[in-house]
């Protein structure tokens, strides 16, 4: 039987953590591939032009931390692409804000905030907690080239397509003789962090308020690392093969990220 060497990046915590702020819903929790990470800084100024002066007078105003990531979701089989679906839809619901309703007439009273964790590269430093802030674009679709799973008994057994799929916008699949779920889905969001904790200098120390800040101080153990990944994935020399050739690295690539039940 294949493994699914994904389960061994949540056993080891490499995952993205995304619990709701506001307590409406059930944590999201993804073992993911990641495929991109940038994190921004923009320092923002006020500029002043003078007379006879070539060059304008700068005010700083702040500095603005915008974290963009875009990571894909493996499915090992109909139960975990039910799972992923359900949670997809969770996080399209956050995107919406929280109302105080009464005689069918809203009045807003949150705005849709998040919390977000993801090892030590979107964490708070101060207490190893997820980051706080605000999420301004949230996209998912399926992984195409990876297929889906498929139930034509016109039950569905992955219910948490409809839910997306009505989150979205969309109608109801009830009249479709096929209920499908992807196999692999590709996740990106921008997120604007919102600290909970002082930033910049200490005048007094010359140190850092944080000095953990942005990413831990911790340090990467990378024989322990090297030691949990499978032997097709470890390069003897840089650009050279696997240090695993021929059939069986093929085979064990293959069951690295295996998509079928």
């Amino acid at each position: 039987m294949a493994h699914d060497y994904s389960d061994d990046l949540k056993t080891r915590g490499l995952i993205i953590e995304i619990p709701d702020a506001r307590g409406n819903e059930s944590p999201i929790t993804y073992k993911m591939f990641l495929t991109n990470f940038e994190d921004k800084y923009e320092s923002n100024w006020n500029s002043t032009e003078t007379f006879a002066r070539m060059d304008p007078i700068y005010t700083f105003q702040n500095t603005k931390r915008t974290i963009s990531v875009a990571f894909d979701i493996p499915n090992f089989g109909p139960q975990e692409a039910n799972l992923n679906m359900q949670q997809a839809a969770r996080f399209s619901r956050l995107m919406y804000p929280t109302y105080e309703v009464n005689a069918d007439v809203g009045t807003l009273t949150t705005a849709p905030v998040f919390r977000v964790k993801m090892g030590n590269l979107i964490v708070d430093t101060s207490n190893n907690e997820p980051l706080y802030g605000i999420i301004m674009n949230y996209s998912f679709k399926p992984k195409m080239e990876a297929g889906f799973f498929t139930d034509t008994s016109g039950q569905g057994v992955v219910a948490g397509f409809q839910q997306a799929f009505s989150a979205i916008g969309g109608g109801s699949l009830a009249s479709s003789n096929a209920t499908l779920a992807p196999k692999a889905l590709e996740m990106s969001f921008d997120f604007n962090v919102l600290h909970s904790h002082p930033l910049g200098y200490d005048a007094s120390s010359g140190k850092f308020r944080v000095d953990s800040y942005p990413y831990g101080g911790g340090d990467v153990n990378t024989e322990a690392a090297r030691s949990r990944l499978p032997p097709s994935s470890i390069r003897t020399n840089v650009g050279g093969p696997p240090a695993t050739s021929g059939p069986e690295a093929v085979s064990a690539a293959r069951g690295s990220k295996v998509l079928d039940p």
